[in-house]
């Protein structure tokens, strides 16, 4: 995944680059913005990744009104790429539907 980021942003301007992470980085609070949330929401995370850890995954799950985190087993931050039909699954379930 760091792999194919790099290239992605490679294929970018400078400047481009730089507009975007002072957004990022600096200007961007989800503390303030997760509250106001009004989606029935589901936030998936692979058990195995380490570029978001459970404990600040579960504390943006927690400032969600009406929020359900789930970990698919298994897998790290990739988890939406490379196990997409395991994410289909929780998101039919989420939603109740049956597949």
């Amino acid at each position: 995944m760091l792999f194919i980021g790099a290239q992605n942003y490679a294929k970018t301007e400078p400047g481009w680059f730089i507009k975007k992470l002072r957004h990022m980085i600096g200007s961007h609070s989800l503390e303030d913005i997760l509250p106001n949330v009004t989606a029935h929401t589901l936030v998936i995370r692979g058990n195995r990744d380490r570029v978001c850890p459970r404990a600040w995954v579960a504390e943006v799950a927690a400032l969600i009104p009406d929020a359900t985190m789930v970990e698919v087993p298994g897998r790290g931050h990739e988890t939406m790429v490379k196990d997409g039909v395991c994410v289909a699954e929780r998101i039919m379930e989420h939603l109740g539907v049956s597949a």
